[in-house]
């Protein structure tokens, strides 16, 4: 890996029970040296990702080189339905790992690949 950079956003809300959209988004972007490297790095943490216990392995369609994506639901402190999607993708010699949690219900798949989209857009 050459470089790599994260950002995390946060949304405060008064009741997550009644929360519409995502409420944590994190993004992490590699860099490596070469496609090779990226697609060995994809391959790593999409095995990663599916071995997290409860985990059910998504499409996420076509986004750049290589893309996966998983769901996992949970239930948050107060009781709340809540789920995790995690979208990996590859394109050329960067690997992106965008994290979108919220609260079950609507689309979180498709919210998740909403982002990640707009995000590979910059990509390439």
């Amino acid at each position: 890996m050459r470089d790599a950079a994260t950002v995390r956003f946060f949304r405060s809300v008064p009741v997550l029970a009644t929360s519409n959209g995502p409420v944590d988004v994190g993004s992490t972007v590699m860099r490596f040296p070469d496609s090779a490297a990226a697609h060995a790095a994809y391959a790593a943490q999409t095995k990663h990702t599916d071995a997290v216990a409860g985990i059910l392995p998504e499409s996420a369609g076509a986004l750049g080189d290589e893309a996966h994506a998983g769901e996992l639901a949970q239930t948050a402190g107060d009781g709340t339905p809540v789920v995790e999607v995690t979208v990996t993708w590859r394109t050329a010699n960067l690997v992106s790992t965008l994290v979108v949690r919220s609260r079950q219900g609507g689309v979180p798949l498709g919210d998740a690949l909403i982002l990640a989209h707009s995000q590979a857009a910059g990509e390439r």
